[in-house]
């Protein structure tokens, strides 16, 4: 009987440790696969899986809750800065008020006549629409290193440059510009064969320090660039309504692509909250990407600018009236020919520097 029961104990004792290996090697591997999920949300990598199952209550539920707080991060990271929220993941820090000046390229863009085009549509026609048009323009605001801002109805605020720093922020927003203006020309082309009206949009473009960072209050923060670089960005993208352009970049901009883009300068403007001029340019294309008569039309403008800018009014309105045979509605060269015959029926003053000054 001795021997029966020490037999007994040690096969039970061999069962039980068998058993608690199997058991424990399950656990692990549960607890592994939780753990590599937990891993992945630390780099931000919010993928939808099934949750891990298990025939332990608790694992069921620590992979449950896992997948839960991804879910809740996907949701997060569409109300703010993808790039930022991974930031702060990374970091395990929580966000604070402050800002830092930082090298701006700041993008704004709007859709010409959105509330009269809005008035003829069905709410749900008009939510499908800009759905899709908010959808395809943000796509490649961050495919190209872009940081979306803000919707502010049917505008977009984009910049390049924060809050990581970006190797070409210039060139990237100005392929994305263009990007864009060529993608919104396809989607008219589907919405005019579906009935419905087509949009166009107006983008401008400026490059400059700027604060970027969390604004707002400790409740409620706001994570945003704001400055003088953004007012100026803002102030190009409505004057497009006054030269008939669709792409205005300022000078700072330009010379930071000049190599690279081709770009018409249109006209010395003091945008509102700016009392001085800045040289305002058209962005046309990348370099080699531009039709022949596109860049004659340039260069004709740019010398008629010229003489204009110099006070030889009577050789700047013939230049515009040279391009204007060619283009009759070209807008921005009728804007100047006008003032030329203006300023040659009343001469200005000595200190005319040729500066326009934009409505407020």
């Amino acid at each position: 009987m001795a021997r029966l029961m020490a037999l007994l104990g040690v096969v039970g004792v061999l069962v039980a440790g068998v058993l608690s290996l199997v058991l424990s090697r399950r656990v692990a591997s549960s607890l592994g696969t939780i753990a590599d999920e937990t891993r992945e949300i630390g780099r931000f990598r919010l993928d939808s899986k099934e949750p891990e199952r298990s025939r332990i209550s608790e694992i069921s539920t620590l992979a449950t809750a896992v997948e839960e707080m991804k879910t809740g991060l996907r949701s997060f990271q569409k109300y703010v800065p993808e790039e930022l929220v991974r930031s702060l993941v990374e970091s395990g820090q929580e966000a604070e008020l402050g800002g830092a000046r930082r090298e701006l390229t700041v993008y704004f863009s709007d859709i010409i006549g959105f509330t009269s085009i809005s008035e003829q549509l069905e709410p749900d026609q008009l939510v499908e629409m800009l759905s899709e048009y908010l959808e395809e323009m943000t796509g490649e605001i961050l495919r190209r290193g872009g940081t979306v801002d803000k919707f502010i109805g049917d505008a977009i605020m984009a910049f390049w440059g924060a809050p990581r720093v970006h190797e070409t922020p210039v060139r990237s927003a100005c392929l994305t510009a263009l990007a864009n203006q060529a993608r919104l020309g396809e989607l008219r082309t589907g919405w005019e064969e579906a009935g419905l009206p087509p949009l166009r949009a107006r983008i401008g473009m400026h490059t400059g320090e700027a604060a970027v960072g969390n604004f707002g209050s400790p409740r409620r923060l706001d994570y945003t660039a704001i400055g003088d670089t953004v007012n100026v960005a803002s102030r190009l993208e409505g004057l497009n309504r006054i030269y008939g352009t669709e792409i205005l970049i300022s000078e700072t901009t330009r010379l930071a692509v000049c190599g690279e883009m081709v770009t018409r300068p249109v006209d010395r403007v003091a945008v509102k909250g700016r009392s001085e001029g800045i040289l305002v340019h058209e962005l046309l294309g990348e370099v080699g990407k531009v039709r022949e008569e596109v860049l004659q039309w340039r260069d004709a403008h740019a010398e008629a600018l010229e003489r204009y800018f110099e006070g030889d009014w009577e050789a700047a309105k013939g230049g515009f009236e040279a391009i204007l045979e060619q283009r009759s509605g070209e807008r921005s060269s009728a804007l100047l020919h006008d003032r030329c015959v203006q300023l040659l029926a009343q001469p200005p003053e000595e200190n005319w520097d040729g500066v326009y000054h934009a409505p407020k």
